[in-house]
């Protein structure tokens, strides 16, 4: 009976992965906001919400270019050595990426007011990415 169930997830999940191959990071990296970044000093510590929006999806943004580098390093890697090998990290990290998504979205939910859970939704996948870069 489990199998039946872990099958139909892993469709699931291939599936969000297939129209998301990002992990729904592109709608984080094209908000409105970023028309505005050449005014905002990140280095500050005392910035308005606007300010720290920016700062953190720039963070972020950052931080998983990091990711994607360290991911196609190590996917090269297992390419050279088994094809299996590199399915298999392909697939934990798109996992990876949509857990990333729907934790993020769980935290953010906690809080009522919306600019606190933007800045928790853009501050999430940055330490989740921050993370993920070191156990690569």
């Amino acid at each position: 009976m489990l199998y039946p169930i872990s099958i139909t997830l892993h469709v699931y999940l291939c599936i969000c992965n297939i129209s998301s191959s990002q992990g729904h990071i592109d709608q984080i990296k094209n908000q409105f906001y970023h028309d505005f970044a050449s005014q905002v000093n990140c280095d500050s510590l005392t910035r308005d919400n606007l300010s720290a929006r920016i700062c953190t999806n720039l963070s972020f943004q950052h931080l998983d270019s990091l990711l994607v580098n360290e991911y196609n390093i190590l996917l090269s890697k297992y390419n050279t050595i088994n094809t299996l090998l590199a399915d298999k990290f392909v697939q934990s990290q798109e996992i990876w990426r949509e857990l990333r998504h729907w934790d993020c979205n769980i935290e953010s939910s906690e809080f009522g007011e919306a600019s606190l859970a933007s800045i928790s939704y853009l501050d999430c996948p940055k330490e989740k990415t921050l993370l993920r870069v070191s156990e690569l």
